[in-house]
């Protein structure tokens, strides 16, 4: 399991270790007061990681670079982070696969895709690279995840405002981009959340 928190910190451990059937539950990852979790992932020892900040970064690194610890530690440095910038997402990546789509949006609605082969890998801990071109127009990222041009997405407002739409319907863009309106704003209003719809097929494969 991958584990990923707000304020840049990464950390992997075995499922195993959490067989267990105490009610209680198990502490999963040590958290620093200021910081949270905000992403977790099976693997398997073979992907690559992407992980995506809210001020449009993005670094692309392999999951050995993350040394294997036990449930109740903190992990260690994903990315360095600029003066108040955060995590937003993760993807896992496998490294035989350079043509998968990330989707990101943004707080104003401002949304693309880029392919992952536009992301060369990097060493951990690094500042990573331009992710999607931010401005006041576009506002800050909300959201990544990779799609395929067959999926479906919604997106969530945070007035409680929803729109369905094609993964295909959004442009692919270069990582330098500030993307297209997918969801027009109005007044005060911004995006909450993202999410693709998995379809029966999907859950299918996934067991599989």
């Amino acid at each position: 399991m991958i584990f990923v928190t707000k304020k840049g910190i990464i950390k992997k451990t075995k499922l195993s270790e959490f067989d267990t059937n105490r009610k209680t539950g198990l502490v999963a990852i040590k958290i620093a007061d200021d910081d949270e979790l905000i992403s977790v992932n099976k693997t398997d020892g073979t992907k690559d990681i992407f992980i995506v900040t809210k001020q449009g970064k993005g670094i692309r690194f392999h999951e050995n670079d993350v040394r294997e610890t036990g449930r109740n530690t903190m992990g260690v440095k994903a990315i360095t982070l600029t003066e108040n910038d955060e995590l937003i997402s993760m993807s896992i990546i496998k490294k035989s696969d350079e043509n998968k789509q990330i989707l990101t949006i943004t707080e104003n609605g401002y949304a693309k895709i880029t392919l992952s082969q536009e992301y060369r890998p990097q060493n951990r801990g690094g500042k990573g690279m331009k992710a999607h071109n931010i401005n006041k127009k576009t506002g800050l990222i909300v959201n990544s995840l990779i799609v395929d041009k067959e999926d479906d997405v919604m997106i969530l407002s945070t007035s409680g405002s929803i729109i369905r739409m094609h993964a295909r319907n959004i442009s692919i863009m270069g990582r330098d981009t500030q993307g297209v309106i997918a969801m027009r704003m109005n007044g005060d209003d911004k995006v909450a959340s993202i999410a693709k719809i998995f379809t029966e097929e999907d859950i299918e494969s996934e067991e599989e």
